[in-house]
């Protein structure tokens, strides 16, 4: 649901699609996708809080998808970890709320990006996140969930900062794209994640750091999916490919190219 079969804005790449949602699920399944992954960018006409996680599950459950993860893009575009940003104010309350209705909507893994507005740059902003984690860890409990955390830094700046942190609900989510932009090697960083991985952002990039359709930017595909299926266990891979001039075919076609190589 990231509103790449149906963009109400073709100049936004990612956007849920609030006026059309509905048809982006069936066109996900007619398309032969297994499953979805929900996006919250902002808090405003979001059916999930709008509806309430029951009605939104009960949606996804008959167009034939399976939704159990949620990507909160809105904390790459505000600053929710700073104490100085508006958005930091009630974000541990929005947090508890988006994760209180998105389990209800059979959702168990809460992507949360630490990247871009709240990128993590110094001891402070890490004790603040772990403050935003330790206070929404019991309703993470209580409801089976983890939360996963998506950062711009390398393996073991990732494994350091889940030892820092210490929640036994917070994992580590990966962008294979974002990761090879960066001129890191991603079969060698799945490899030493590998179990404190919760999943993977599908996506390719080229030098410039733009992003491109898979197979023609900076990725080995074929080692990133041996290194997934030998050493992390991931099987719900979620697609976060650049849109092409038709979006439709266009996703049809990155998806039938990942399970070239998956089956």
């Amino acid at each position: 649901m990231q509103g790449r079969l149906m963009p109400e804005n073709p100049n936004i790449y990612q956007s849920f699609p609030s006026e059309s949602w509905r048809e982006e699920l069936r066109c996900a399944k007619e398309l032969g996708f297994d499953s979805v992954e929900w996006l919250f960018d902002r808090p405003e006409k979001n059916p999930l809080l709008e509806l309430g996680g029951e009605k939104v599950g009960a949606k996804v459950a008959v167009s034939g998808l399976f939704m159990d993860s949620l990507c909160l893009h809105y904390t790459a575009a505000c600053d929710v970890i700073r104490k100085t940003s508006a958005a930091h104010s009630g974000f541990e309350s929005l947090l508890k709320e988006i994760i209180d209705h998105g389990s209800r909507a059979g959702i168990r893994r809460f992507v949360f990006p630490l990247m871009e507005a709240s990128s993590i740059k110094t001891e402070e902003d890490r004790e603040a996140v772990k403050n935003i984690l330790a206070a929404a860890s019991p309703l993470l409990k209580r409801s089976g969930s983890i939360l996963c955390l998506e950062t711009g830094e390398n393996a073991d700046k990732n494994i350091e900062l889940l030892r820092f942190l210490d929640l036994s609900s917070v994992m580590l989510h990966y962008d294979i794209g974002n990761a090879a932009a960066c001129g890191l090697n991603v079969s060698l960083e799945l490899d030493k994640l590998g179990r404190v991985l919760s999943g993977v952002h599908v996506k390719d990039k080229n030098a410039k750091g733009q992003n491109v359709r898979l197979g023609t930017g900076l990725v080995c595909w074929e080692k990133v999916f041996a290194t997934l299926e030998k050493n992390t266990g991931i099987q719900n891979l979620i697609l976060e490919t650049t849109m092409g001039k038709d979006p439709v075919s266009f996703a049809a076609e990155q998806l039938q190219y990942v399970r070239s190589f998956t089956g």
